[in-house]
């Protein structure tokens, strides 16, 4: 338990990391089969993180599941497109993450709730 803490936020308690990291798998799953997992996750996340931590962690968990499926599925992979994505990819980080950090935080769980709708 020592070492998850050490990775968690100080206001997460343990007992809802590990839902998380349950949520996750089971998302996870979700995602493959009928594509929605990452939007149920996100909305469980949002009861217990700030919207400021919330996108980019979601981002870094959903980064791992797809790499996760990009492997599995590398021969199917349009490689000429791949340039575009990955640039088209930076900017949009870039620019998410500075409208994340100046807005408020009520608004973004507004905007998340009606995006999950």
């Amino acid at each position: 338990m020592d070492l998850l803490t050490t990775f968690m936020p100080p206001d997460l308690s343990p007992a809802f990391a590990l839902t998380l990291v349950f949520v996750s798998f089971l998302t996870s799953g979700m995602t493959a089969a009928v594509g929605l997992g990452g939007v149920a996750l996100l909305a469980v996340m949002a009861f217990a993180i700030s919207m400021a931590v919330l996108i980019p962690v979601h981002g870094v968990i959903q980064l791992g599941s797809n790499a996760g499926r990009m492997i599995v599925q590398a021969r199917h992979i349009d490689r000429s497109i791949l340039l575009y994505i990955a640039i088209g990819s930076l900017v949009g980080a870039w620019v998410g993450g500075h409208v994340v950090m100046r807005l408020p935080d009520a608004p973004l769980k507004i905007a998340l709730t009606l995006f999950v709708l």
